[in-house]
């Protein structure tokens, strides 16, 4: 994840205070992080779940929108207990296919910021 630091600010320590938290500030706007491995296996979608139950125990509302485990059990496990929005599915000529519910997932964002 690239941090972008306003140089402007006349401050430029790093908080101090005993409630310090490496997320950013809870804010009406979401925040898009990416995770970059090198080979599948690597960790990358087990620290992103880290990450969203570490979120969501500062009270921050995480859902995922689309998760593919790839059969690993661990990986499964550690989704228990966030929020999965369904996957949609499609019909395409005799298969019955299975995407992420992009509409689902506007809907429930617009609902929650009500």
């Amino acid at each position: 994840m690239l941090n972008h630091t306003n140089t402007s600010s006349a401050s430029t320590k790093p908080s101090t205070s005993a409630s310090y938290s490496p997320y950013p500030a809870r804010s009406r706007r979401g925040k898009h992080k990416i995770f970059i491995g090198m080979a599948p296996g690597v960790g990358k979608t087990f620290r992103m779940l880290e990450e969203g139950h570490a979120l969501k125990q500062e009270g921050i509302d995480v859902v995922i929108g689309l998760l593919e485990t790839h059969g690993r059990k661990e990986t499964a496990e550690k989704a228990e207990g966030l929020e999965i929005v369904p996957r949609k599915q499609f019909p395409r000529g005799e298969l019955m296919l299975m995407d992420m519910d992009t509409d689902a997932i506007i809907e429930r964002c617009l609902a929650t910021s009500r």
